[in-house]
């Protein structure tokens, strides 16, 4: 299997980067595209992995320009032109956390891990929204891939119009029953909705709500190749990620043992536990710089994630959310 390619930008920033040509006269242009790229000044600000804030963003919609050839074919596109540019795509989060919260001494990651599955099918994510009101007043694209409690997804009637580009699927909780008229509607409009557990299912099933098993969205979750750069040795980049990326290690080099919260150490044998490969980490943000903010936290599942799928030769973990996205990748 094969990861998608990046967005044309991820190859611009590095071509059109000074330091990578001494000649500034180098014209680059994206695949199946008409449109030459002269100056790398309107592109030297873009960096995906550096934003503070995805409510706005700075992509180089140019780049988005000229894909179609004289047949109206696009050899590359994200997703219809008209979609990129009009419609909004959104994640869910949790709200920036105060002080005091991060100060209790944990936080779990596995609520983030979650949001990235459902990121990683967007084209581009324009908004984080919270979770439970992730649907109210919202006309754009999301999945709804999430832990459901207490009231489930808020939402009016005039929502109901916009259900056509949401995506019920892999969700569990208690949550369903209450919006359970959104869910009706939905079901009969949309899909059938999409149980994370069998349990869900079933809940459903008693209410003559169409639904099938999903499993759990994390289970699709590919970031080969995706680990920001800490300036430690031991993490690696993909080299077309940014200019000065490391290359990634082959799969018979990954040798690290990672072991997250495995609850009972006396099932590891002492030799694994005391290996010079083994990294201990930690599913539950301690300490962690910034973790009281959502960007923080989405910062430290990424490179949990990323850790899992480029140094990992085995996954030693108590954690569901650990474990699902280890098998994935």
């Amino acid at each position: 299997r094969h990861p998608p390619p990046p967005p044309p930008g991820h190859f611009l920033t590095q071509f059109l980067n000074p330091h990578n040509y001494k000649d500034t006269t180098t014209c680059v242009h994206t695949l199946g595209g008409k449109t030459n790229f002269c100056e790398y000044e309107q592109f030297s600000s873009y960096d995906p992995y550096e934003s503070e804030d995805l409510n706005e963003t700075n992509y180089p919609y140019p780049l988005l320009e000229g894909l179609e050839d004289e047949g109206g074919n696009t050899e590359f596109s994200l997703a219809p032109r008209e979609i990129l540019t009009t419609e909004k795509f959104a994640m869910w989060g949790w709200l920036d956390l105060p002080e005091s919260e991060m100060v209790k001494g944990r936080y779990n990651s596995g609520e983030d891990v979650q949001s990235y599955a459902g990121a990683s099918w967007l084209p581009f994510i324009s908004e984080i929204r919270p979770k439970e009101e992730a649907l109210l007043n919202y006309t754009g694209y999301y999945i709804g891939n999430a832990l459901l409690g207490g009231k489930g997804y808020s939402s009016t009637q005039e929502d109901h119009a916009s259900m056509h580009k949401i995506s019920l699927l892999s969700i569990y909780g208690g949550g369903v029953v209450p919006m359970m008229d959104y869910i009706k509607s939905y079901t009969e409009i949309v899909d059938p909705f999409g149980c994370r557990s069998l349990l869900t299912c079933r809940e459903l099933r008693k209410r003559k709500i169409k639904s099938y098993f999903s499993a759990c969205l994390t289970l699709t979750i590919d970031m080969q190749g995706a680990v920001l750069d800490d300036q430690q040795n031991r993490h690696v980049l993909n080299a077309i990620l940014k200019p000065d990326a490391k290359e990634i290690l082959p799969p018979e080099k990954r040798t690290k043992i990672i072991l997250v919260d495995v609850q009972d150490r006396k099932a590891v044998p002492e030799s694994v536990l005391k290996s010079e490969d083994a990294i201990f980490l930690q599913a539950d943000i301690k300490n962690y710089p910034g973790g009281e903010k959502k960007m923080g936290r989405y910062g430290y599942a990424y490179k949990l994630l990323s850790t899992y799928a480029n140094q990992a030769k085995v996954v030693i973990t108590s954690r569901i959310h650990v474990g699902l996205p280890a098998a994935a990748m």
